[in-house]
């Protein structure tokens, strides 16, 4: 088996692969442009195991490993062990049916939860359903969030200056509208273009608790053996 360690930027990556049979360790550079990653990871024999930590730009990379057929984990930094929160991706849309918006949101990873503006509970006008349940229908694991926005606000500052809450410099909307954030003349927070500003502090006061890392797939074996009641205590079947 070959384990990689794969350091993934935006136009190479830094690999360090281990050959557990022969225990040798080898590393490479990799350019993303061209077929030099297509041919390299194509040519390792089977089983392959890649880890990666989780990026903006990863979701080619991870389309490119479902389609050879090789096993990536993904390690998200927003649960790593220093508590660091990281945003590394955005989607940023308006006008369109929840169908879109929910494709776009499980691309990247349909098994991560979410929080949402407790405002989706109230009924849609257009037929009389909960946007959060057209979301849950749809795949979205789904909560209502907390929108106490003084609080969230604080919250978000205090993360950001104790370095705490870190922004990845490819979330060009989120930069957009944290640059345009600010008060009127009596101190209220102007409610213009401030939708990636709501999400991080949905996140903050009522995500942190709902983060998690990617479920692992069972073993083949652990899908398929099951025990025989009344047989030998070692007894299995497939």
């Amino acid at each position: 088996m070959r384990i990689i360690g794969c350091d993934l930027h935006a136009r190479q990556q830094t690999l360090a692969m281990l050959d557990t049979a022969t225990g040798e360790v080898v590393s490479r550079k990799l350019m993303h442009e061209g077929s030099e990653v297509r041919e390299f990871y194509s040519r390792l024999p089977s089983p392959v195991l890649v880890g990666i930590e989780a990026t903006g730009s990863m979701y080619w990379f991870l389309n490119l490993m479902d389609e050879l057929g090789i096993e990536c984990r993904v390690g998200h930094p927003a649960t790593n062990e220093s508590g660091i929160i990281y945003l590394y991706s955005e989607h940023y849309m308006g006008k369109e049916e929840p169908i879109v918006h929910t494709e776009a949101i499980k691309a990247r990873g349909a098994w991560i939860p979410g929080v949402i503006d407790p405002a989706s509970k109230g009924r849609s006008q257009k037929d009389g359903t909960q946007l959060i349940e057209l979301y849950r229908q749809q795949g979205l694991k789904l909560s209502p969030a907390d929108n106490a926005v003084e609080a969230g606000i604080f919250a978000c500052d205090q993360l950001m200056h104790a370095g705490k809450l870190k922004v990845f410099n490819t979330l060009s909307n989120f930069y957009s509208e944290l640059r345009a954030y600010r008060r009127d003349q009596d101190g209220r927070v102007v409610k213009e273009r401030d939708h990636l500003m709501d999400a991080m502090r949905y996140l903050i006061m009522s995500g942190r608790d709902r983060m998690g890392t990617k479920p692992q797939q069972p073993s083949f074996e652990e899908r398929w053996n099951c025990y025989c009641p009344g047989e030998r205590a070692d007894a299995w079947m497939m």
